[in-house]
């Protein structure tokens, strides 16, 4: 049984979370740190959204590993646990990783860092940054009104929150196009001898097309097992949307 597959040319892809790299890289500069993470948890999109895959840290036409620092601080705990694979070749070069052991190491990495404090909000709604100056950002969430001052802020929230109320120059994707939107989904209890090949996924897909199923749209994209659970994460519905014409209701 194949650990991953690749069907046609969706592309999905994943990285090691770049808040996390920046606080624990400041700390370890000697400069006083503090993480601030939306979610309850560390890890973004890999252990909030299902997205699996660690792309980008190596090269494409052999598999080297190109990127270290605090990424292979992340990439050689996780083998320790067992819970990554070996580089896969996909669109790109990947390595497939458990999200729930991606928390532990990220956290014990944070922890060791003395200089870096870790702040986390309890809940899933995200601290909202209301307004930043040269010294100071000034954010809320459930638990009140929050101030912090600071020489240098790093802007990794992913939606470019901080650098907009700070009144830097922002865009919206190459000319307002960005990523296709990927569903993803993880399928438990399929068996270890399931068919799963690229072809099989494709074939059951035209057949639920045929049936009338709407609105499916790919018939191809990426599956593979999940390490240590040997779930199986796929990622072949696709939707492109823009986020600018999301606007809150009256």
């Amino acid at each position: 049984m194949s650990l991953a597959g690749w069907c046609g040319r969706h592309r999905h892809r994943g990285a090691v979370r770049q808040e996390q790299a920046a606080a624990v890289g400041a700390a370890k500069a000697g400069a006083q740190t503090l993480l601030v993470e939306s979610g309850p948890f560390l890890g973004g999109a890999a252990t909030l959204k299902n997205v699996l895959t660690y792309c980008g840290l190596f090269t494409n036409s052999q598999k080297k590993q190109a990127v270290f620092g605090v990424a292979d601080q992340v990439l050689q705990r996780l083998r320790e646990m067992g819970a990554i694979s070996e580089p896969i070749q996909f669109h790109g070069v990947a390595v497939l990783i458990e999200p729930e052991s991606v928390k532990y190491v990220l956290d014990q990495l944070v922890v060791s860092t003395r200089a870096c404090r870790f702040v986390c909000t309890p809940c899933f709604f995200p601290p909202r940054v209301t307004e930043i100056t040269s010294r100071a950002s000034r954010s809320n969430d459930h638990g009140g009104n929050h101030e912090v001052r600071a020489k240098a802020f790093v802007d990794a929230s992913g939606e470019g929150d901080l650098a907009f109320f700070g009144g830097a120059s922002v865009r919206y994707g190459n000319h307002g196009t960005v990523q296709t939107g990927t569903l993803s989904m993880r399928l438990g209890g399929i068996t270890a001898d399931a068919d799963l090949s690229p072809t099989r996924w494709t074939a059951a897909i035209q057949q639920a097309k045929q049936r009338g199923v709407k609105p499916l749209v790919s018939e191809s994209g990426l599956f593979f097992r999940v390490p240590i659970t040997n779930d199986v994460a796929t990622y072949f519905i696709d939707q492109k949307y823009d986020g600018r014409r999301c606007r809150k209701s009256d």
